[in-house]
């Protein structure tokens, strides 16, 4: 059989339930129907399911059968989705690699999840030498193709077989693997289309990695039902500027996966007098409060339906949804009835069901739970339990508090552990802290969350050892970001002589003080440049001031708020800078000197200081 002619037709054991098998129905509906654009780069349904079928071959060849684990180290582009594709159609799972994590952690994840081939580009390859020394590498921009001709001997997989691996923050300091069978994501998905009508007339948005699993929404919710998928190339997460202008643009109609906090950003660059032909906004990851939903419905007009979801990552995606109603009053927003086939308990301490509107423990049940964590069957048994109100069932015990209400609909009410949401991105305040203990200067670590400032940070308050030199911020920071992921690094760091306790000596949080991210002596920004710059930081990050010395990552800066910055930069003075600027030029005047040196005349304002300091200073 050519390779252009692999399909998974044999997958009788699968029933079809198989992620890629009602993408499988579309592309040989309509061949010629545009499933990908990417940068203006458009491939059709034939063509991606072709390229997909070449890298299976070459895939089965190396040995790749159901429940073989394959790294997918790319960036967001066209090879992304013909690397996922190509991996599943082989039987194999996938374990998405994002090129924006330390090498330490690829290197763990490597290792953990038994991945010996790695799917990647050429461009990408070399660092995988400092990952991994064991893994066959097969490159997606390589000329050659496999010259088999023949390999439907090769055992299929079936709906409980894995599709995928995805690691999340783990609180014993180092990340958890989920492993997710093809029967989870099939039955959300196919709820999704059942329920929302996702169609060949609409256009999807994918911005997020494949690192989240809200990734399997935004590109199989779309290609599945014959929709096409419009990717944002790169590696770092586009500006919420950009991703306006592309919505604003009329060319997308559904977006499948986004964040409170990416909404509001996205917010910020509407402009008013234009609307957009967006049906549907699927939201999750963080509370949505109705204040959004004015704002949104205000910027993008009132046609836009959104849906609160619920659910992590052991269950798939989303377990609960509710659609938000025009007219709706309530200020913090209920996260809805469970989809088809799962199901939600209350449960008190005794695993016993509690009445409705009685508080109690959120328990998941149903065709979207995960197979387990890799290589943890200490934690796998933990949190995944035998249901005992029902034979051969399980349980996943969220950690989330919640209730129904007297209409059915469920509350979200919290966390019963240290499992925080920053941004849309679950974290375990355990991992961050037993990084930070790992420092050789480091005696004792907390990590908390403030709110005290335009969003939710991580701060980490730390006891140093008195025998070693004592680390600088920044040293703390490129400690921790050669270790976790950018959106688990601290905003600020706390050094203490001891850790505030109650009087029966547990750790006080109340008692942790707020961080000051004003440590160095202030220093009035001296040019006009310097000026307009400081004004935009200071607003996007919530201060009163910002000096010229003054650390961008120090006054509580993270990647979002960079993207802010260099949207701010490019609409109000005209200038365009990488965001990679903004990371190795952290302090203000370095960043605008940076600015002066890329840029075409910025401002037509010279460097060199006026003779006047005052004129220019705040």
């Amino acid at each position: 059989m050519p390779a252009h002619e692999l399909s998974s037709e044999g997958d009788a054991g699968s029933n079809g339930v198989l992620l890629h098998c009602d993408f499988e129905r579309v592309a040989a509906l309509v061949p010629n129907t545009t499933a990908l654009d990417c940068n203006g780069i458009t491939v059709s349904y034939g063509e991606l399911n072709n390229r997909a079928n070449l890298l299976a071959q070459r895939l089965r060849l190396m040995g790749i059968r159901p429940d073989a684990v394959v790294g997918l180290f790319i960036e967001r582009s066209i090879d992304m989705v013909v690397g996922l594709l190509g991996i599943l159609k082989a039987g194999g799972a996938y374990l998405p690699l994002d090129p924006d994590y330390p090498l330490q952690r690829l290197s763990y994840m490597l290792d953990d999840a038994e991945a010996r081939v790695v799917v990647t580009h050429r461009a990408l390859s070399g660092r995988l030498d400092s990952i991994t020394s064991s893994a066959q590498i097969v490159r997606l921009d390589d000329s050659h193709a496999s010259g088999a001709t023949d390999v439907r001997s090769a055992r299929r997989p079936r709906d409980l077989n894995l599709a995928y691996v995805v690691y999340t923050s783990g609180s014993t300091g180092a990340p958890k693997g989920v492993m997710v069978p093809h029967c989870g994501p099939v039955n959300y998905l196919r709820s999704l289309q059942e329920t929302f009508k996702i169609s060949r007339q609409d256009r999807s948005l994918t911005v997020s990695t494949l690192s989240f699993d809200a990734s399997v929404r935004d590109i199989f919710g779309a290609l599945n039902a014959g929709a096409s998928v419009h990717i944002v190339p790169g590696r770092y997460t586009p500006d919420p500027e950009a991703l306006t202008r592309i919505i604003q643009s009329g060319t997308v109609s559904v977006l499948l996966s986004s964040t409170p906090s990416l909404l509001r950003a996205l917010c910020m660059h509407a402009s008013p007098e234009l609307k957009s032909r967006l049906r549907l906004i699927l939201v999750s990851g963080e509370v949505l409060d109705q204040a959004l939903i004015s704002e949104v419905s205000t910027c993008f007009g009132t046609q836009v339906q959104i849906v609160n979801q619920y659910g992590p990552t052991e269950c798939t995606m989303t377990t609960t949804r509710y659609a938000v109603g025009p007219s709706s009053l309530e200020r913090t927003l209920p996260i809805g009835k469970p989809i088809a086939n799962t199901k939600v308990q209350i449960l008190n301490d005794a695993l016993i069901p509690v009445q409705s509107g009685e508080v109690g423990h959120i328990f998941i049940l149903g065709a979207g739970l995960a197979r387990g964590y890799v290589q943890r069957p200490d934690l796998t048994a933990e949190r995944f339990l035998p249901n005992p109100f029902g034979v051969g069932e399980r349980l996943y015990r969220t950690g989330d508090l919640g209730r129904f209400r007297a209409d059915g609909e469920l509350e979200f009410l919290g966390r019963t552990d240290q499992q925080v949401k920053i941004r849309g991105n679950r974290i375990e305040l355990g991992e961050v802290e037993a990084v930070m203990l790992s420092h050789v200067a480091v005696n004792r670590s907390v990590v908390d969350v403030r709110e005290d400032r335009l969003e939710r940070r991580l701060v980490a308050y730390l006891v140093l050892d008195g025998g070693y030199p004592a680390p600088s911020s920044a040293d703390l920071r490129e400690f921790c970001r050669s270790r976790l992921p950018d959106y688990m690094v601290p905003s600020a760091f706390v050094v203490l002589p001891s850790l505030p306790l109650t009087p029966n000596g547990k750790l006080d949080r109340r008692a942790l003080p707020p961080p000051d991210y004003h440590k160095e002596q202030f220093v009035p920004p001296r040019t006009p440049l310097e000026v307009a710059v400081a004004r935009i930081w200071a607003e996007v990050l919530g201060i009163d001031r910002v000096g010229a010395n003054d650390n961008f990552f120090d006054l509580g800066g993270h990647s979002l708020s960079a993207m802010r910055i260099a949207a701010r930069l490019h609409t109000d003075l005209g200038i365009q800078i990488e965001l990679r600027a903004l990371f190795e030029a952290n302090c203000l005047r370095d960043f605008t000197r940076e600015i002066a040196r890329t840029s075409a005349d910025p401002l037509g304002i010279s460097l060199d200081p006026p003779e006047s300091r005052a004129a220019f200073s705040d």
